[in-house]
C-alpha cells in the first residue's frame, strides 16, 4: 500500500517495504513581459546545426526551430528560467550579473544540449 504526505513545499511518497522519497514542489512562476523579453533572440548549437528563434508570447515563450512554422510553439513557464512544451524543456542560465547567457534544451532523446545566443 502506498502513502503520501503533502505540505506547501514537498510531497513525501512511501510504498510498503520501501524508503520514503521526498519530491520538492516547483514554485509557481509567472514572468512579466520584460522578464520574457530577456530570453528572446536567436539561440544556436553549431554541432547540431540547430537554431531556436525565441520571442515572448502571451503566456510564455514562442519558439521556432530553424525557421519552422511562423506560429511557433508556446513553451509555458514551469519554474524560474525554465519553460516546457510537452516533453521538451528549455532551461536558461544567467551570469553573476543576472543576464541570460545560455540555454540548455532537453527532450526524451537528448538532455541538456547547450545553445548559445547568436
Amino acid at each position: 500500500m502506498a502513502r503520501a504526505e503533502v505540505d506547501d513545499t514537498a510531497l513525501a511518497a512511501t510504498r510498503e517495504g520501501a524508503a520514503s522519497e521526498m519530491v520538492d514542489r516547483t514554485r509557481s512562476y509567472t514572468p512579466t513581459a520584460a522578464e520574457l523579453d530577456a530570453f528572446a533572440g536567436r539561440w544556436g548549437n553549431a554541432e547540431l546545426g540547430a537554431v531556436f528563434t525565441i520571442e515572448s508570447g502571451e503566456r510564455g515563450l514562442l519558439v521556432r526551430l530553424n525557421g519552422g512554422p511562423p506560429a511557433g510553439i508556446e513553451f509555458a513557464p514551469v519554474d524560474t528560467d525554465t519553460f516546457q512544451f510537452a516533453q521538451m524543456i528549455l532551461r536558461f542560465q544567467r551570469d553573476a550579473d543576472g543576464n541570460v547567457v545560455g540555454l540548455d534544451h532537453s527532450n526524451p532523446v537528448m538532455r541538456n544540449v547547450p545553445f548559445t545566443r547568436r
